[in-house]
């Protein structure tokens, strides 16, 4: 009844503006106008055409995410001269965070202060538009499937991560089952928040003892903030294979002597004249910090400027690869 009564009386305020002479005023709003996707924490501009305005005449916007069931008042802007007769522009609306709803609406109406008409013209989105915040997602690139790993070698994961958040936690897990168990890798946990869309890489040290063909990568991101818990994951597309090559072949790395350790700012490698190798340091956290390609070595010696802790030294050749655990005090 209300709604009829509302009607009855712009239509009688529009007769009254033809028998005057005054043109009818009226609001029409051009966007979001339905089929929008916006995200909550974003600016965005309604546009609206304003025709037959008059000085002091007030633009009031709402917004709705129940379909119209109810609103909610955004802002407003008030004309202290009279607009052109046909007034095209834009309002900027800083959409509050929180929302997240498939059925929203803006609703504009012309208030009109002179002689305490009131509403004088309203207009409102034609059909429902989306606020809902991003999707956070993660994806393993490497190792996806079909990799053949050797256990006791540094292997990097591989990801891309999509709208996460300042306090989102990544985590990552191995299985040698096929998924009917998990073992934890580590985690990265990001303080502040990542770009909106990352690839970056998580070095994993895989365990000695390793031999099967039925491994896969789990990832998972844990948003602690609100309490959410994991907002999304996923898992190697098919296995991989991580082979047991330190306990089933004779590995001439094994030779290599490293002195002194515990180490407290130098090692020297005791290379035994072995062809072009490959020697890297790793710190704590996976990090690679020293890398030389050597060829004909008896002796090496690197200095470590780092600070007290466990490091991890790896020897590479063209078909073997070692690693030894360094101590710094």
């Amino acid at each position: 009844m209300k709604l009829i009564l509302q009607k009855s009386t712009l239509t009688f305020i529009g007769c009254l503006f033809s028998f005057l002479g005054i043109g009818q005023t009226s609001i029409n709003i051009t966007s979001p106008n339905g089929g929008e996707n916006f995200q909550p924490g974003t600016a965005i501009n309604f546009q609206y055409v304003f025709e037959e305005g008059v000085a002091y005449d007030d633009l009031i916007f709402y917004y709705s995410i129940d379909n119209g069931a109810s609103y909610n008042w955004i802002g407003d802007t008030l004309f202290s001269t009279a607009p052109p007769i046909s007034y095209a522009s834009t309002y900027t609306w800083n959409i509050p965070l929180g929302i997240n709803s498939t059925t929203c609406l803006i609703r504009a109406e012309i208030y009109r202060t002179a002689g305490g008409i009131g509403v004088v013209a309203q207009d409102t989105s034609e059909n429902v538009f989306t606020i809902q915040p991003p999707v956070t997602d993660i994806t393993i690139l490497t190792p996806n499937g079909g990799e053949n790993l050797q256990d006791g070698e540094f292997t990097n994961l591989e990801y891309h991560f999509e709208h996460g958040e300042a306090g989102d936690d990544l985590i990552f897990y191995y299985s040698i089952d096929n998924g009917a168990t998990y073992t934890l890798i580590g985690d990265s946990l990001f303080s502040a928040a990542p770009p909106i869309s990352y690839t970056s890489t998580y070095t994993w040290n895989i365990p000695l003892g390793i031999n099967s063909t039925e491994c896969l990568i789990r990832t998972e991101i844990y948003r602690t903030a609100g309490g959410a818990g994991i907002v999304a994951q996923d898992t190697s597309d098919n296995t991989f294979i991580i082979s047991d090559i330190s306990g089933l072949i004779n590995n001439p790395l094994d030779e290599i002597s490293v002195f002194p350790n515990p180490a407290i700012d130098e090692i020297t490698l005791n290379l035994q004249g072995l062809n072009e190798v490959s020697i890297k340091l790793f710190d704590p956290t996976g990090k690679l910090i020293y890398q030389k390609e050597i060829k004909n070595p008896v002796t090496h010696v690197i200095s470590i400027d780092q600070p007290k802790g466990l490091y991890f030294l790896q020897i590479g050749s063209r078909e073997y690869t070692r690693t030894i655990k360094i101590i710094l005090e």
